[in-house]
């Protein structure tokens, strides 16, 4: 559902970030997210149903998908055009880098963090 919505709007928001600013797009729907956020959730959980959880990710989706097109433009944009690309491949870098190490830590008890190694009885 959430692919789908951000596949349709996707195109949509950066053409409206070419209309109007790019900050203002980024900026109120991040916004709205924080103030619909917990009584979206509230709202799924009073009764949850397809339905209900339907239209919560459809539309927090929404409101991603808005500023997502313009904030990974302007990530780019920070940089001088003529260190642009290794300023984005040491952002890319880093963050993977960090994200995979961050997956590599050792599970509470020091082994394997598969389900199957979790679940095993003391002593075997």
């Amino acid at each position: 559902m959430s692919g789908v919505v951000t596949f349709v709007v996707g195109p949509l928001a950066g053409l409206l970030s070419d209309r109007i600013s790019r900050r203002a797009l980024v900026f109120w729907p991040r916004l709205a997210v924080v103030v619909l956020i917990w009584p979206a959730f509230q709202w799924l959980s009073s009764g949850p149903d397809a339905a209900r959880l339907l239209i919560t990710v459809g539309g927090l989706s929404v409101l991603l998908a808005l500023q997502a097109a313009p904030a990974i433009t302007m990530l780019p944009e920070m940089f001088p055009r003529a260190v642009r690309a290794t300023g984005m491949a040491i952002v890319y870098s880093v963050s993977a880098w960090r994200s995979s190490a961050a997956s590599r830590r050792p599970s509470p008890r020091g082994s394997s963090s598969s389900r199957a190694t979790c679940m095993r009885p003391p002593g075997t």
